[in-house]
């Protein structure tokens, strides 16, 4: 099953990512005070591709669904300081507040993991 649309995933989660789901930047003025800001398209990487889920839940987990391989749209947004939010089909799955080794070598991959596993997307602090 195919339930793909590129442009409306894309845009709903582009949409969500700037007025909500992305965090603050914050700008220093010429006095050195940080003033946190809402980002803005220019703040952020974007990647789209198709992704294949072995339910019709996508990526979300705790999602009654059915047991058919569907094709969704997963779209991933990341900021400089590498904090990122990933959707499906233009849903918001979760957010990661530092990226790992693992997330960029999924990333690259087209292979992003359901939400019961995003924490092993999370950066360890030393």
């Amino acid at each position: 099953m195919d339930i793909r649309n590129p442009v409306v995933s894309l845009t709903k989660a582009l949409e969500s990512a700037l007025e909500k789901d992305m965090p603050d930047i914050e700008i220093a003025d010429k006095d050195g005070t940080l003033t946190p800001v809402r980002p803005s398209l220019g703040d952020f990487e974007v990647f789209l591709f198709p992704q294949m889920w072995s339910t019709t839940a996508l990526g979300f987990d705790n999602t009654v669904a059915g047991q058919a391989f569907t094709a969704a749209d997963t779209v991933v947004i990341m900021d400089c300081l590498e904090r990122a939010a990933v959707y499906f089909n233009g849903d918001l799955a979760y957010k990661v507040k530092k990226v790992n080794q693992t997330f960029h070598e999924d990333l690259q991959y087209h292979s992003m993991v359901s939400t019961s596993k995003k924490e092993r997307y999370e950066k360890k602090s030393i």
